[in-house]
């Protein structure tokens, strides 16, 4: 029996990383447009001008096409007189529903009770990890929430269909929501194939063809999807070529390696050496999944966790390795990373009963370690994120300001100070941001 001693401390160990995450945006979040964000501007003054078009939507950003970010902040930012601050919690309530999807996941495998929900406390510091919060604080990178929350909804659809039942068609929204969120949600549709043609394999003869029938739906609205995507797509300007990668090799892969292991090291060679190891730990779940063919299907998802970090990082080596590998350990990053590293542990827990070496004193001891660094690395990002808050406000004060500072302040905002110069009165008139006085 569990004690309510022990109870209580395990409901709160899983519940912390989100309080931590709540502060964060508490303590250190700001309303106001920032870099990307002022190309917002133009979509409301549109919206309330009755001029949007269909491109206005689908228009690319980068390398992504932000559909979904452009139909959520519109009604949302009408509603809250685009308030940045808004956009940052609904980040939050994002991975608090990603936490839930992968709770359901675990406990597939796992049952539910105290002592797995006592195995589950890493993923929720895993997940609420504080070394994205450069994504936690800006209101723009909404989408990424959505996309984490679209790819493990879709894994989990995916993993429980049988064949074009309600499950899969929810699996296929969710991809399609996730691919226009940013460029890394197109993985979906290659993960989930993946996924479904494993399943079709290890399926009983009798009921292949419902599973087959749906793997063909899922690739014809892939394809479906890349052709609307990629139609009239032009590679960003000011990007690195797409051919880097066969240029300098050596220096793409260790950029690889780098933004796999950015989650646990602000320092380039640390994070190289990390990112080696879990690259490593990845390949060798692979092999170990892959040998017990009897048990496959039960690891399938959290197969699929780690393809998606897998392919976020190819797609990073692909358009940003040209960049440096310094570019590597940007925390926007951390977000896609995180969830291999979920699918790895969930493999480890599964396997643990084979392993000699996973006693339960060297795995309890190894999920302590791993529970206390993220905590540690939490606390010390709640003290790194002083900086940026200052930075920001001092932003807002120069935003509302904006008639009587410098080029040189209004590049603080974005770097092309007459943008801010022309949309600002776009804010002011539509009591926008942080020109709203709650009145």
């Amino acid at each position: 029996m569990i004690s309510r001693a022990c109870k209580a401390a395990i409901a709160v160990l899983m519940l912390l990383p989100a309080v931590l995450a709540f502060s964060l945006i508490a303590l250190y979040g700001v309303n106001v447009p920032y870099w990307d964000e002022w190309s917002t501007v133009p979509l409301f003054e549109k919206l309330y001008t009755n001029n949007l078009t269909f491109n206005d939507f689908i228009a690319q950003h980068n390398e992504h096409r932000i559909l979904t970010y452009r139909l959520i902040v519109l009604p949302l930012g009408h509603l809250t007189h685009w308030n940045n601050v808004a956009e940052m919690y609904f980040s939050w309530v994002l991975l608090c529903l990603a936490c839930f999807v992968l709770y359901r996941m675990f406990t597939v495998s796992n049952g539910t009770s105290w002592r797995s929900a006592a195995l589950f406390i890493p993923v929720p510091w895993l997940l609420f990890n504080l070394r994205q919060g450069g994504n936690l604080l800006w209101g723009f990178q909404f989408p990424f929430y959505i996309l984490v929350l679209c790819v493990v909804l879709a894994i989990y659809f995916l993993q429980f269909s049988k064949g074009l039942d309600w499950r899969f068609f929810a699996a296929v929204f969710c991809g399609i929501v996730g691919t226009f969120c940013v460029a890394n949600g197109l993985s979906i549709w290659i993960i989930g194939a993946l996924q479904l043609a494993a399943i079709c394999i290890l399926q009983p003869a009798v009921s292949k063809g419902a599973v087959l029938r749906s793997l063909l739906v899922w690739i014809a609205v892939a394809a479906g999807i890349y052709t609307f995507y990629f139609w009239g797509y032009i590679k960003p300007s000011h990007h690195p070529s797409l051919l880097f990668f066969l240029q300098d090799p050596l220096s793409s892969l260790l950029y690889g390696f780098a933004a796999v292991g950015c989650l646990f090291s602000l320092e380039t060679y640390t994070a190289i050496a990390i990112g080696i190891v879990i690259a490593a730990l990845y390949i060798a779940a692979f092999i170990l999944v892959l040998k017990d063919m009897r048990n496959m299907r039960s690891q399938l998802m959290s197969l699929s966790l780690i393809l998606f970090t897998g392919a976020s990082v190819a797609l990073l080596v692909l358009g940003r390795s040209g960049f440096g590998i310094n570019q590597a350990l940007s925390n926007r990053y951390v977000t896609f990373t995180m969830i291999g590293i979920i699918g790895l542990y969930y493999i480890v827990i599964a396997m643990r009963p084979k392993f000699s070496l996973l006693k339960p004193v060297i795995l309890n001891t190894a999920i302590v370690l791993l529970v206390v660094s993220m905590f540690s690395m939490d606390i010390y990002a709640l003290v790194l994120y002083r900086g940026p808050h200052a930075k920001r406000f001092e932003a807002q004060q120069i935003l509302l300001t904006y008639q009587t500072q410098s080029d040189e302040k209004l590049k603080l905002l974005l770097p092309d100070p007459n943008f801010v110069k022309q949309y600002s009165p776009v804010l002011i008139k539509y009591r926008l941001n942080a020109f709203y006085d709650g009145g």
